[in-house]
């Protein structure tokens, strides 16, 4: 039997990780990775490499060592086509060479994308993950000999948010004598909205009233992106030197899934045993999916908590492939929420109460997210 991920997810990765862990030698299968990189990003710890708290090494899982060392082959390359009739999924590698890699069951974890706009090429996105840190040192080379700097923030999310502050602190040490003002821009209509908790959004509100150097705009919308502007629905221009694009998900091209069946937005439809609704072979997890009973935002909470019912459910189709009795994820209705502030101290969110910042709370997140990536080591 021949078991295909394609896409190197937290989920994916956890899942082959457990492969190791339990040292799970399944007699006759196959398994292959299709990634279009051979490493991949923990998100939980980006924001903390852009403020200078850990190196991108620090956040970067090598997905071809690990699946190495589950006994299953890595392939660099990026899936381009399913063939339900053959069970194959075509791929291209880096040197354009066509790849045809067959399977009885797949998994698709490919994560998600930036909503789009007119001129977003201008803007630092927050997906993909990997070129965050990237663009970040390219405009910091653009606003090296510009004293007053504006950066414009779009998406009052946790990850706007969050990345806010840890530029914030970042530019702080790196340019001392610049004055630098941020702005958030979001269409909901005040932080309580976009963090989905009034206790979390008052106390960020808190946070930026008292700060000259944060500013906020609420009930606007981007309607497109010039290269030192925005563009908002009411016709205001607003300019920037700096752009961070957070404004939420937004399904990748899943062209290659042939047949597939997507919601309205394009993701992949999934019951509660992280099947696809249409194909029984495919499996999903992570921000590609969409559950059919309820939606859950997209976040990689999600997503590491999707891992051992993917596993159990693979091992479950392996050994009862016709007739499998296969285990339901349950999406836990809260979780605790870590904000890094930049400089050593984090706010928290639990059960509708919030707290900080305080440097208790960043050295909680620090041992969390290092835990979590130490497994891979």
């Amino acid at each position: 039997m021949q078991i295909v991920f394609v896409g190197a997810g937290h989920a994916s990765s956890l899942v082959i990780h457990r492969f190791i862990a339990q040292n799970k030698q399944i007699s006759g299968c196959k398994v292959t990775l299709i990634n279009e990189n051979r490493t991949a990003v923990y998100s939980g710890m980006v924001p903390g490499v852009v403020a200078g708290n850990y190196a991108i090494d620090d956040a970067t899982l090598d997905v071809k060592r690990l699946m190495e060392d589950a006994g299953g082959e890595f392939i660099c390359a990026k899936a381009e086509f399913i063939n339900w009739d053959t069970k194959s999924v075509t791929c291209k590698s880096i040197g354009d060479s066509s790849i045809q890699v067959h399977f009885d069951i797949i998994i698709v974890d490919i994560g998600s994308t930036n909503k789009s706009v007119p001129g977003i090429q201008y803007a630092i996105p927050t997906r993909p993950i990997s070129i965050l840190t990237q663009r970040v040192e390219e405009y910091e080379r653009r606003i090296e000999n510009i004293e007053n700097v504006k950066c414009i923030v779009v998406g009052a999310g946790v990850a706007g948010i969050e990345l806010l502050f840890c530029l914030s602190s970042r530019w702080k040490q790196k340019f001392p004598n610049k004055h630098i003002t941020f702005q958030i821009i979001d269409s909901n209509a005040d932080f309580c909205s976009s963090l989905n908790s009034i206790s979390l959004g008052n106390r960020i509100k808190s946070i930026f009233d008292n700060n000259r150097e944060l500013e906020y705009t609420f009930n606007a919308r981007v309607e497109s992106v010039q290269e030192d502007q925005v563009v908002l629905k009411d016709g205001t221009h607003v300019p920037y030197n700096v752009l961070i694009w957070a404004c939420g998900a937004a399904p990748v091209d899943f062209s290659f899934h042939t047949g597939v069946e997507l919601d309205t937005d394009g993701y992949i439809k999934v019951n509660e045993n992280l099947q696809s609704i249409s194909h029984r072979e495919l499996f999903a997890a992570g921000d590609c999916i969409r559950f059919c009973t309820n939606g859950i935002p997209k976040s990689g909470v999600y997503a590491v908590r999707e891992a051992p019912i993917l596993f159990q459910n693979i091992l479950l189709m392996i050994e009862h492939f016709q007739e499998p009795s296969l285990v339901p994820y349950k999406p836990q209705s809260h979780f605790l929420k870590l904000i890094n502030m930049g400089d050593n101290t984090a706010i928290a969110e639990w059960f509708g109460m919030s707290f900080g910042p305080w440097s208790i709370l960043y050295f909680l997140k620090h041992y969390i997210d290092t835990t979590f990536m130490k497994q891979f080591r």
